[in-house]
């Protein structure tokens, strides 16, 4: 299934999973793949007064490591550079409190899929 699929078709299924996984956990998705300036937030989701910056990652598990690992530190200086770009953007609609999370997807053959949610992953 993942095998033959492009980049592109992967991120966009990992981002769709991770948007169902995050409508499950009470989030509302606000917007997705969200350009700003030069950079690009992959879901911006909502929950009561939180507004949380979503950055989606989806790896086959194989010798390149997870997808945790490859949000690496250009990676998250670019998401946290596009959120902050966005936030000024939209600066009318600012108010309550603001996150940037990581929803790491890692594919194996014999496992399935793995996903993991890392809470406040990039701090400004």
């Amino acid at each position: 299934m993942f095998e033959e699929r492009t980049t592109v078709e992967l991120g966009r299924l990992g981002e769709t999973i991770a948007a169902a996984y995050l409508e499950l956990q009470g989030y509302v998705i606000a917007a997705r793949n969200v350009r700003q300036g030069r950079g690009e937030v992959d879901l911006v989701v909502t929950r009561g007064d939180l507004t949380c910056f979503v950055e989606v990652r989806l790896r086959r598990r194989g010798r390149y490591g997870t997808a945790v690992e490859s949000v690496g530190r250009a990676k998250q200086a670019r998401i946290m550079s596009a959120a902050r770009e966005i936030l000024r953007a939209h600066a009318a609609r600012r108010g309550g409190a603001l996150r940037c999370d990581v929803i790491a997807i890692d594919y194996a053959r014999d496992g399935g899929l793995v996903l993991t949610h890392i809470v406040d992953a990039l701090r400004a």
